[in-house]
């Protein structure tokens, strides 16, 4: 279910995607949390919400940002990436992520998001 990438054996993964016009993709990596559903939403485990079910809460890591061509678009994408808040360069730690592609094209118009789930493993 979804790409495995292995710091050890492989140190990076490629990124295959099929447009069928040219857009300006977005990429959005987000982390996997144990979090706890109350009032609909995943928010964090906490002493009084310790019997509610159990969910997965999706916290942002980092966005990149690919204009890419008509037809199929690969690229490396290693885990490393800068963080917005102090400009430090930042690799993906274990555990599970998502990322999710959004395409826009030269007219503005939206597709539909592509979400892709990965594991980072030792």
């Amino acid at each position: 279910k979804g790409a495995v990438v292995s710091k050890r054996a492989h140190p990076g993964t490629t990124v295959n995607l099929n447009l069928s016009e040219p857009a300006d993709v977005t990429f959005t990596v987000e982390k996997g949390f144990a979090g706890k559903r109350v009032g609909g939403t995943c928010v964090r485990p906490s002493k009084q919400n310790k019997r509610a079910a159990g969910c997965t809460r999706w916290l942002f890591v980092h966005q990149f940002k690919r204009a890419l061509a008509t037809g199929p678009n690969s690229f490396y994408y290693s885990g490393r990436y800068v963080s917005p808040n102090n400009g430090k360069t930042g690799t993906l730690r274990p555990g599970p992520f998502r990322m999710r592609a959004d395409a826009v094209d030269a007219v503005g118009n939206a597709g539909a998001a592509a979400p892709l789930r990965f594991k980072i493993r030792l």
